[in-house]
């Protein structure tokens, strides 16, 4: 039988992947990507994804698009949290068939902290690709709450 402190910090490890996984799942599709982009660059906290439309009319290289606001990070987010609740089933599996000790939890969190630290310097990364709106953090880490537009489903 495991002891009420393992049992109590499974839990909660339990409660931030599912979480995680449910925020990140949420947050796939384009739409909560784009509409918060949108949102700051019609407060010109950053840059404008309408501006793209510009560079594409006028047949000019668009600036690329930043790495807070791309889908290669999405997609980064989400397969680190699947990874982690994989992890994790296979934890509590080996816990389970008492086949894991400390050295083994030990390497496999050692093993999903780079994936962590990934995720976590992209959610700090910048945006510089208009120059007249640079933007060292993503607005919403920066702003307050209520700087959206009472219309708009950004947030």
């Amino acid at each position: 039988m495991a002891s009420p402190l393992l049992l109590i910090l499974t839990a909660l490890e339990a409660s931030l992947i599912f979480t995680t996984l449910a925020l990140f799942s949420y947050g796939y599709p384009n739409a909560a990507r784009n509409a918060l982009w949108e949102e700051g660059g019609n407060h010109q906290f950053n840059s404008n994804p309408k501006l793209r439309v510009y560079f594409y009319a006028n047949h000019l290289e668009p600036p690329e698009i930043p790495y807070i606001w791309s889908q290669r990070f999405t997609d980064f987010n989400l397969g680190v949290a699947i990874l982690t609740l994989w992890v994790f089933m296979t934890r509590c599996l080996l816990i389970c068939l008492k086949v894991v000790n400390k050295w083994t939890d030990f390497f496999l969190h050692c093993c999903l902290m780079p994936f962590w630290i990934i995720c976590l310097s992209g959610q700090l990364s910048t945006d510089f690709s208009d120059p007249e709106h640079p933007s060292r953090l993503p607005w919403y880490l920066t702003h307050s709450c209520g700087v959206p537009d009472k219309y708009t489903d950004a947030v």
